[in-house]
């Protein structure tokens, strides 16, 4: 088995993979990942064949993000995916705690690479979005670029490092989708998401508190009517849960997110309403 460094020229089989195992990355998520993360992603081959890829995004020196570990379904079985683990930790753990968010199905491969859980996820979805109530009493206006540092910022000290680029990509890309909160002068909350190519993705979604995650969520609604929409959120929410359940989400499929070394970065989650996706954080 051979390992080298994942290129451009190599993302097109990512996004085949992605795509057979029916996921929601679109070719700009690929771009996005390899620009995060210079250096930490990887692709495996067999015989000469393109065989499965791993990206790793260092956030900040604080801690590091691994996603996209996808082995072509013929090729599995035969260590591949443990191999893109072992080079992506290899990679990113001189430079503090590495994270994952894993499917239970993964999660027993994790904990052999000495990995534990941190808390736990649910993938809600929902086919068609009903008409969501405005929350009236919050002051929810849309993201405009000059004002877009201010959530940058806003999400760095809630997210535990500063994900200035990613934000910045998901703006550029899907600016419908950004809204922030305020209180008087005072940012209290932002959201934005994304297209995929099975579904429209909202979040991040950070906010000082539940009601102000509504209010956010359902201005970005407003955007979605008509397509199948996904958020992920932490299941020891309650209420933000229960909310969604209410206007009609189901379980899609639960995460367990997991960390290799001492994660203090996030030892506060609750302001994180929905995030930007397992393979982002």
């Amino acid at each position: 088995m051979l390992l080298k460094q994942l290129l451009p020229s190599d993302l097109p089989f990512g996004h085949f993979l992605n795509t057979q195992a029916g996921w929601n990355q679109t070719a700009s998520d690929w771009d996005l990942l390899l620009s995060l993360s210079p250096g930490g992603s990887f692709l495996a081959c067999l015989n000469g064949q393109k065989a499965g890829t791993v990206t790793t995004i260092r956030y900040d020196d604080q801690f590091s993000w691994v996603g996209m570990v996808l082995v072509d379904p013929a090729l599995r079985g035969r260590g591949i995916g443990t191999r893109l683990l072992q080079s992506a930790i290899e990679f990113a753990q001189p430079f503090g705690p590495v994270v994952l968010d894993a499917t239970p199905k993964g999660r027993k491969l994790y904990q052999t690479l000495g990995f534990k859980d941190v808390c736990h996820l649910e993938r809600l979805e929902i086919r068609e979005l009903p008409v969501i109530d405005i929350v009236e009493n919050i002051a929810v206006l849309p993201v405009e670029k000059q004002f877009l540092r201010n959530c940058i910022n806003y999400d760095a000290v809630r997210f535990g490092a500063s994900r200035s680029l990613l934000l910045e990509s998901f703006f550029g890309r899907n600016p419908q989708y950004g809204y922030m909160a305020m209180k008087k002068d005072t940012l209290t909350g932002y959201c934005m998401g994304r297209s995929g190519i099975r579904f429209e993705h909202i979040g991040p979604v950070m906010a000082d508190d539940l009601s102000t995650a509504k209010a956010l969520f359902a201005q970005a609604a407003g955007h979605c009517r008509g397509r199948p929409v996904i958020l992920d959120v932490m299941s020891d929410q309650v209420e933000w849960r229960s909310y969604f359940q209410e206007i009609g989400f189901k379980v899609q499929r639960p995460f367990i997110r997991m960390c290799l070394g001492d994660w203090l970065a996030q030892k506060d989650r609750s302001r994180q309403f929905a995030i930007a996706g397992p393979e982002f954080g």
